[in-house]
């Protein structure tokens, strides 16, 4: 599966995000 940069950075954005939350 090819993923593209912009993609990676949003799943980081996101999984960054949700550890803000869960914290």
């Amino acid at each position: 599966m090819r993923v593209s940069r912009s993609e990676c950075i949003g799943v980081q954005l996101i999984k960054s995000l949700a550890n803000s939350e869960i914290e």
